[in-house]
């Protein structure tokens, strides 16, 4: 059998375009979506321009909501902002230091299909691998804003099984503290305005990676024990961490009896996106005979249409505490296929999912939250965290 993984070349331009952006990917190009399929593999957009003008007709107008979503300057996160701008959020696009233009491109992408939606890019950069900058971030957010209504934590980075593990300049596992321990800050960040709005939603993105995290490393949720360091082990872990986090967190705003913040997760599926090459996906899941190009070709669908579920999550009018929103993927076949709300326990089939509650006892979950409350040094939603303890006790 013939053994076939993503080349160092194409590796390396998932990386460039994840650090330093590409100028065929920048999402201001007029055939950005064309750039995607043919860079990343995969079919052409399918649901989302049928979608979005489906949600412009039967959805609220949203003119006086405000949406922030990380990782809108490419990829999934550029459709999820398309998408909340068509139907009248004001979007928020954070930047990138060294991807300022990824950041205009994106603006210049939803102004050219939707010239009257509001985009705005804040001057202060957002990088998840940084706290400081995380907390920079939010200061000028709450400085600017009177109210967050959507907080849509989509950004991530991959990894593959061959990787050696990286550290950020805070002392973080990247892959972790990007994924999962930076969102956790901003979304400390940003509470204040979360609980400004009348409704707000966060919408925390997920993946089926989630369903191969090892139950047993959420106690050594940064990677530390190096004999058994696994990059794409680490992203899988990461994709948990995020459903651990909205467990965790809805936990805590019942506890404080806030009810106008609800936490959720979307799913995007088998998306054909660069985050899949920077896990060299085919060859860390065991699968010699095909590149995750041709994996994409075979399965994958456009990230246009892998951002349905987020965008389902944001912008449907009613959403319940720890909600999954996810798709049917390829086999869609309706709109409503391609991104809807279903019961996890349904497609739990070998025992492994966070989002089920005798998968992963609560003990586990808050393993997760206390190890990012030491990374971090904060605490949700804003509060001393053995008090919060104790009221969780009280009412769980």
């Amino acid at each position: 059998m013939s053994v076939k993984t993503d080349s160092r070349e194409q590796r390396a331009l998932a990386a460039q375009q994840r650090d330093r952006g590409v100028a065929t990917l920048n999402p201001g190009r007029e055939d950005y979506d064309e750039q995607m399929r043919s860079t990343w593999g995969g079919p052409k957009i399918k649901w989302y321009n049928r979608a979005v003008a489906r949600y412009q007709k039967f959805y609220p107008k949203n003119s006086d909501q405000i949406a922030l979503v990380t990782g809108s300057i490419g990829g999934i996160g550029f459709y999820v902002a398309k998408a909340l701008a068509a139907v009248g959020y004001t979007v928020i696009i954070p930047s990138r230091s060294g991807l300022e233009a990824d950041a205009e491109g994106a603006k210049r992408g939803i102004l050219r299909e939707f010239p009257n939606a509001k985009v705005v890019i804040p001057k202060t950069p957002l990088d998840l691998g940084s706290f400081p900058s995380v907390r920079a971030f939010g200061a000028a957010i709450r400085h600017s804003y009177k109210k967050i209504d959507r907080l849509c934590l989509n950004a991530g980075r991959g990894g593959g099984v061959n990787d050696a593990r990286e550290v950020t300049m805070d002392g973080q596992e990247a892959i972790m503290q990007v994924n999962a321990f930076g969102h956790y800050l901003l979304t400390d960040e940003l509470m204040p305005l979360l609980r400004a709005s009348n409704d707000a939603r966060i919408v925390s993105q997920t993946s089926g990676a989630r369903y191969q995290a090892k139950i047993a490393k959420v106690d050594d949720i940064n990677g530390t024990d190096a004999e058994n360091f696994n990059a794409f082990d680490q992203y899988c872990l990461s994709k948990c961490a995020n459903v651990l986090f909205t467990k965790c967190l809805n936990e805590r705003l019942l506890a404080y009896n806030i009810h106008n913040v609800t936490a959720c997760v979307s799913d995007p599926g088998l998306t054909s996106t660069g985050v899949n090459i920077q896990h060299d996906l085919t060859n860390s899941i065991g699968m010699k005979n095909i590149n995750t190009n041709q994996m994409h070709d075979a399965r994958g669908h456009h990230a246009g249409d892998g951002a349905l579920p987020m965008i389902v999550g944001t912008i449907t009018p009613h959403a319940n505490k720890n909600d999954w929103f996810t798709t049917d993927g390829v086999d869609a076949k309706t709109f409503t296929e391609a991104g809807h709300v279903q019961d996890p326990i349904e497609r739990d089939r070998n025992g492994t999912d966070p989002l089920v509650e005798a998968n992963y006892p609560r003990e586990k979950r808050e393993s997760f939250w206390r190890q990012a409350k030491e990374a971090t040094g904060n605490t949700l939603p804003q509060e001393d965290y053995e008090t919060m303890y104790d009221l969780i006790d009280a009412v769980c």
